[in-house]
């Protein structure tokens, strides 16, 4: 998250934070934890302030902890992720980043078996478009996207993820200049009605 915070951020304590990246590839679940946790703290200390050398790594290793094989693990990265996006201000590099490194992990975590997981990766996704800078090109990532990917399991997150009692969702659609990209969405939901794999059109 770019903003105005003086001279802390959150990558000017290099070796806290080299730490607890180090931390997230540990072996142990438990390890790997602690260092979402440490991440959390310095997020915070930093009033959610990245800085923008720092933005790259952080989101890169949080994404790769949305795939993490311990689903409570996996539920805690995506806790930190949902509460780094809503703090994010609507920047506009860290919408870019986001949706590189993270949207995908956090669209497919909308299907996961654990329902824990999948509260988490919705409610992700909501801050994410709550705060993007750029709401109409996110929504078309994140929905229209994931429709329309040749992933039949992102196919039916997304699908998923709309069908959810979502006020976010709700709120941003209504919003002015995104006529196009709803007009965009309705006709991939159609489309996806006679999607050639049962799981994603039923």
């Amino acid at each position: 998250v770019e903003g105005n915070a003086g001279p802390m951020g959150v990558g000017t304590e290099p070796e806290r934070w080299t730490a607890a990246l180090d931390g997230l590839r540990e072996p142990v679940s438990h390890l790997r934890s602690e260092a979402l946790d440490a991440l959390g703290s310095l997020l915070a200390s930093a009033g959610w302030v990245v800085e923008p050398a720092a933005a790259e790594p952080l989101l890169g290793a949080l994404g790769e902890r949305l795939q993490d094989s311990n689903w409570s693990v996996c539920q805690k990265a995506l806790s930190l992720v949902g509460e780094l996006l809503g703090h994010a201000a609507h920047a506009s590099r860290l919408d870019d980043l986001a949706s590189e490194l993270l949207a995908p992990g956090l669209l497919a975590k909308v299907a996961d078996p654990k329902v824990a997981v999948r509260k988490a990766a919705s409610q992700a996704l909501s801050a994410y478009l709550a705060s993007a800078a750029d709401l109409p090109r996110v929504l078309r990532r994140v929905t229209v996207g994931g429709i329309e990917s040749a992933d039949w399991r992102l196919r039916q997150a997304a699908l998923l993820y709309l069908s959810l009692p979502n006020a976010t969702l709700c709120r941003v659609a209504s919003e002015p200049g995104l006529q196009a990209p709803i007009a965009d969405l309705a006709a991939a939901v159609v489309s996806a009605l006679s999607d050639e794999n049962d799981a994603v059109s039923s």
